[in-house]
C-alpha cells in the first residue's frame, strides 16, 4: 500500500493540476486503471495485478491447475488450506 501511495503522489498528484473534481476523478481513475493492469509490482512476481487476480480466480475455480501460476499464487493457495 505504501508503493502505491508513494507511486501516486510522485507520478500523478504532484505533477497534476486538476481543474475541478470531476477532471480529478477521471484522471485518477485513468491511472489507477494504468496502474492495475499494465504495470508489473514485484510483490506479485512481476505480474500486474489484473494478471495475478486471473491466474488466483482460475486456480481458485480449477485447483489441479496450481502448477502453471506464479508460485506465489499456489503458496498463498496453499496456506489458506492449510489455515
Amino acid at each position: 500500500m505504501e508503493s502505491f501511495n508513494g507511486r501516486m503522489r510522485d507520478e500523478l498528484l504532484n505533477e497534476t493540476m486538476f481543474r475541478n473534481l470531476a477532471h480529478a476523478r477521471i484522471v485518477i481513475a485513468a491511472w489507477a486503471a494504468d496502474y492495475n493492469t499494465e504495470r508489473p509490482h514485484s510483490a506479485l512476481d512481476y505480474q500486474t495485478p489484473a494478471d495475478y487476480a486471473r491466474a488466483l480466480t482460475t486456480a481458485i475455480a480449477r485447483p489441479g491447475s496450481r502448477e502453471m501460476i506464479a508460485p506465489r499464487v499456489g503458496r498463498l493457495l496453499n496456506l489458506r488450506r492449510s489455515a
